[in-house]
Order: C-alpha cells, then sequence, then structure tokens
C-alpha cells in the first residue's frame, strides 16, 4: 500500500472509526488516493475494494463523519489541482515545469499559484 508512505501526508493525523472490513489505515490510504485522483472508483480499486463499497461506509459513518468530511476536502482539492493544471498547461508549462509544480503544492494552493502567474503574465495593461 504505497500511499501511505505518501510524504504529503493531510489525512495522518485523523482519528478515523475503524470498521471491520474498514481499518483506519485503508481509509486513509482511500482518502489520499482520491485526493490524487479526484476519482472515488479509482480510489477505492486502490485498496481492493469498488465505489459502492465506499459509499456505503461513507453512509453508514455519517455526512459529520471526520472520513466524510475528508471525502469532501479531498474531493475539492482534487478538482482545484486539475482546474489549475488546465490553467498552468494553457500557460505553457512543459512536463518537467508542472512537475516542479506538483512537487512543492496541491489543489486550492496549486490554483493560487496558477492564478498569480496567469495575472503577471497579462500585465497590468491587459488586467
Amino acid at each position: 500500500m504505497p500511499e501511505s508512505s505518501c510524504p504529503r501526508a493531510p489525512f495522518a493525523a485523523l482519528t478515523l472509526v475503524p470498521r471491520p472490513d474498514w481499518p483506519a489505515e485503508r481509509q486513509r490510504i482511500f482518502l489520499h488516493a482520491l485526493l490524487r485522483t479526484g476519482d472515488v472508483a479509482a480510489a477505492a480499486a486502490s485498496v481492493g475494494a469498488n465505489a459502492h463499497a465506499v459509499t456505503r461506509l461513507r453512509r453508514g459513518l455519517g455526512r459529520r463523519s471526520v472520513f466524510s468530511q475528508a471525502w469532501r476536502e479531498a474531493k475539492e482539492e482534487a478538482e482545484a489541482d486539475a482546474l489549475a493544471d488546465r490553467i498552468l498547461r494553457k500557460r505553457g508549462l512543459d512536463a518537467t515545469q508542472m512537475a516542479r509544480v506538483d512537487a512543492v503544492c496541491h489543489g486550492s494552493t496549486k490554483v493560487r499559484l496558477a492564478l498569480a502567474l496567469f495575472h503577471r503574465a497579462r500585465g497590468p495593461a491587459n488586467g
């Protein structure tokens, strides 16, 4: 389970409620994969489950559970990351430059960087 060794571990400190088929570490790995991909089915597959099983877990834990809140945050950050990627590619960043950006920021932080670069490139006369 390689995601547990991810250097960026926003879910490491969460107190997740373990279930028989869903120990806390498996939930964390799912959340990391969801943060990275934004895709529930792909994230579920990364822990040997399907989207239905993980959705059932989420419902069982409740909308206000730590797991459900982390799920929402992971989806929002993944969506922000995808938006930032589109902006940065449109600005002409190549694969090496994109990798450098990915190494230092993700999600909403990456969006702020992308927008700053976008506005800087446009200049004050065009903005």
